[in-house]
């Protein structure tokens, strides 16, 4: 915990439990945030300029409701002129002060003030590190990094050691910066929305390597696509757990070619993944990677692959061509780059709201969720045997 010693007008020392001493200069309010009610965790973007953008932060729920979860805004907004303050949002300045405690009691924490006293110009941070304080009532610090998708969808990275952060390294995503452009144009703009993943990625490590490590910094396309659709891959193998689970419950009460048929279908990629989208509930990106995967099979004289396909036969068509046709897709590389640029948005999307939910599996045998392996694998035979 922190402590705040004033030592003249408008500087005060801020002071850790380790060691060392910072003075800062970030104009003092009354009724002053309480910093154990809140998080910060760090992030950086190719998208945003220190001196501008600065946004209240909503967290949506499933149903799309909107709670405050806090603010962002950059390293560089801790400035030592003060009357650089004197017009900005009251609530702001309170998340901002809870903001540079945090960031100060972490430095400290990691050792990176060398000497005993300085400002924050001494910490050696990037100016490229922005902060995000939230409500810990909103959001836990275990459950923040489950917005990872969505901080990514809107521009951010999260980044686990600010000390170590190097922005030349961050690709940019040239679709996302016109979303971006268009959102910071609007004069109505006051916020950016969150929402969690979805339970079925809560525990999935690839997810967070995927928006963290691989899509910020890779720039082969093709290699981005394939990344991105490994997302589809799992909600596949989840999609087939959860129908032969279906299917195999129905067994004794279905027709057997009935159920030859359905665990054939299991076998098809293309039918999982029309079971995993909710068809109609499309946003306008997923329209325009529609328009670019269009135009770029036309051009492989491959249009007539489907007919009247949707989104997900497109997405699907890309995959196989990139897969098994490279050696031709690799005279494409601008068409390429758009359209994996606006499909890691799309699978950012599907993170937050797939339509496929997780079932506890009790291997194969499964027909009463209730019973136990063995009775359930006696009811199996009994059952295959009449």
């Amino acid at each position: 915990m922190v402590t705040i010693t004033p030592i003249a007008d408008g500087i005060r020392y801020l002071s850790g439990p380790l060691s060392g001493d910072i003075a800062f200069h970030v104009k003092q309010l009354p009724e002053m945030l309480d910093d154990q009610e809140f998080g910060c965790c760090f992030l950086a973007s190719q998208y945003f300029t220190a001196e501008n953008d600065f946004f209240r932060v909503n967290l949506k729920d499933d149903a799309g409701n909107k709670d405050v979860l806090g603010w962002v805004f950059h390293i560089n907004l801790l400035t030592e002129e003060e009357d650089f303050y004197n017009d900005l949002d009251t609530f702001l300045l309170r998340y901002m002060h809870v903001g540079l405690h945090k960031l100060i009691e972490y430095s400290i924490g990691e050792g990176m003030l060398k000497n005993e006293k300085g400002t924050i110009d001494d910490l050696g941070l990037s100016e490229d590190l922005i902060l995000l304080v939230y409500r810990l009532s909103v959001c836990s610090e275990v459950d923040i990094t489950k917005l990872i998708p969505s901080l990514y969808d809107n521009g951010f990275i999260l980044v686990e050691n600010p000390g170590e952060l190097d922005s030349s390294r961050l690709r940019v995503n040239q679709y996302l910066k016109e979303r971006i452009d268009d959102f910071k144009s609007d004069p109505n703009r006051s916020c950016i929305n969150l929402s969690k993943v979805a339970s079925v990625f809560d525990d999935v490590y690839y997810v967070k390597s995927l928006f963290m490590t691989y899509l910020p910094s890779i720039d082969d396309s093709y290699l981005r696509y394939l990344m991105s659709y490994q997302i589809i891959e799992i909600l596949m193998s989840v999609e087939y757990g959860n129908k032969y689970y279906e299917y195999v419950t129905k067994f004794g009460n279905d027709k057997r070619h009935n159920l030859m048929d359905k665990f054939g279908e299991l076998s098809s990629e293309a039918k999982l993944i029309n079971k995993i989208f909710d068809v109609g509930a499309y946003e306008s990106f997923h329209q325009d990677y529609i328009v670019s995967a269009k135009a770029l099979i036309d051009n492989l004289g491959e249009g007539d692959f489907k007919d009247k396909p949707e989104f997900p036969d497109y997405m699907y068509k890309i995959r196989n061509l990139v897969v098994h046709n490279l050696s031709v897709m690799r005279d494409f590389p601008q068409e390429m780059e758009r359209i994996a640029d606006i499909y890691e948005l799309v699978i950012a999307d599907i993170i937050r709201r797939t339509t496929v939910n997780t079932r506890h599996n009790k291997r194969l045998f499964v027909i009463d969720m209730d019973k136990t392996f063995k009775e359930n694998k006696k009811t199996f035979y009994d059952a295959y045997h009449r």
